[in-house]
């Protein structure tokens, strides 16, 4: 499992109005749209896990829906599709079971 807040990306968006003769001069936000468990969040352009839950064995991966928009006016948007794919790690052992447990005393 991966911990709250963990960055898994930064996000760039590519906008044809800042090729222009004005240089750079929108910026962008971006949220995390299709992601019904609430599970990403974006801040300052980063990708974050928002709760750690991330967790190969319940799925390797995860798709989301960001919506990044324009500082223009009017403020437009566009929606990107993207799949997280979560890295599998070696985890410790969470539980041991024994069968049994008992025997009858003097047994060789």
């Amino acid at each position: 499992k991966c911990s709250a807040n963990a960055s898994i990306g930064y996000i760039s968006v590519v906008d044809p109005d800042n090729f222009g003769p004005n240089g750079v001069w929108q910026t962008h936000t971006c949220f995390a749209m299709v992601d019904a468990l609430r599970r990403f969040v974006v801040e300052r352009n980063i990708l974050k896990v928002l709760t750690p839950i991330l967790d190969f064995e319940e799925s390797p991966t995860w798709p989301i829906v960001l919506r990044c928009f324009d500082s223009g006016n009017p403020q437009l948007f566009m929606d990107q599709k993207f799949v997280v794919n979560v890295v599998d790690v070696n985890e410790a052992p969470d539980d041991i079971y024994m069968r049994g447990g008992s025997i009858e005393e003097n047994r060789p």
